[in-house]
């Protein structure tokens, strides 16, 4: 039977060129689905950059639907459904020159059987099928990597805006207000005076602390102990005096029995002899202040 062109051409809609739907009875794994579908639009269309399909189970296995050209509308959907509910039904799919005719056997197989050109269908019971869901290209424009890549632009963009403002204004006090300085009357060196003036012989500094900009210190107190083990009260301590350093004098001590003068001179080939406890005083040797005296000599 022949009969006019379908209702899509008639309303103006781009209708698609070529509309293949194969029934892979078996197949369980939707990637083999989409690879099927994918190998036929290499291999058998002629514009593959222009080119759509999609996958969807039904109760004998997968079914895939491709279209060369058109929006990319599934009409697999549509048809599935319109025949799980009425088995007997015949659904034409539309295409520029030939209409696709897609049915259920009597032994529950799907079969689509392309007609030939001019011919709309063979059954007088026929309805035109209707599209719905959304197909994928085989081939990508980009736009997505382009989205994507058009983000992470603009972030970076932003973060490196951000970060000469922050170089370049701040310092000037525009954002964050103006910088703050550390006075010279809070550096840790110039507490040393007051340390050392705390610290003497019953205190010392045992904690230096800075808080709420203010620096402190705590104080201990010193303990002393003696030999035994026993604390010593460093306020009852007294100084020792200082011993001047340079030359003492020996001290001449008289002996308890003194004995008689010797005589100036004694006859020759005598010799002088020490009374007892009259031995002589040897005088210390003087320290050195730097002058040297005279050596006698013995002829």
């Amino acid at each position: 039977m022949i009969m006019p062109a379908n209702s899509l051409a008639n309303n103006g809609a781009s209708i698609p060129f070529r509309v293949v739907i194969d029934f892979m009875e078996g197949t369980k794994r939707k990637a083999d689905a989409v690879a099927f579908a994918r190998g036929f639009i290499e291999h058998h269309f002629d514009s593959p950059a222009d080119s759509w399909y999609y996958v969807q189970p039904y109760p004998g296995g997968y079914a895939f639907e491709v279209h060369e050209g058109g929006l990319g509308k599934a009409f697999l959907p549509n048809i599935i459904e319109t025949l799980e509910v009425n088995p007997t039904a015949v659904l034409s799919v539309p295409m520029a020159r030939r209409n696709l005719q897609v049915k259920k056997s009597l032994n529950g197989t799907y079969t689509a059987i392309l007609l030939p050109e001019g011919l709309s269908t063979d059954e007088d019971h026929a309805v035109e099928a209707v599209s719905s869901r959304s197909m994928l290209r085989v081939t990508t424009t980009g736009l997505g990597i382009f989205t994507f890549g058009g983000i992470i632009f603009s972030a970076g963009f932003l973060a490196f805006f951000s970060a000469l403002l922050m170089v370049f204004l701040d310092p000037a006090g525009i954002f964050f207000g103006g910088s703050r300085g550390t006075e010279l009357q809070q550096l840790p060196i110039l507490q040393w005076k007051s340390l050392s003036s705390a610290s003497n012989d019953q205190s010392y500094v045992r904690n230096l602390s800075f808080s709420n900009g203010k620096w402190a210190f705590e104080v201990g107190k010193r303990s002393l102990v003696d030999e035994t083990g026993k604390p010593i009260d460093a306020k009852n301590l007294t100084p020792e005096a200082p011993q001047k350093a340079g030359p003492q004098r020996p001290t001449q001590q008289t002996p308890a029995n003194p004995a008689p003068a010797a005589p100036d001179a004694l006859p020759s080939g005598e010799q002088q002899t020490t009374a007892p406890g009259m031995e002589p005083e040897i005088p210390a040797a003087p320290a050195n202040t730097g002058m040297q005296l005279p050596v006698s000599k013995t002829p």
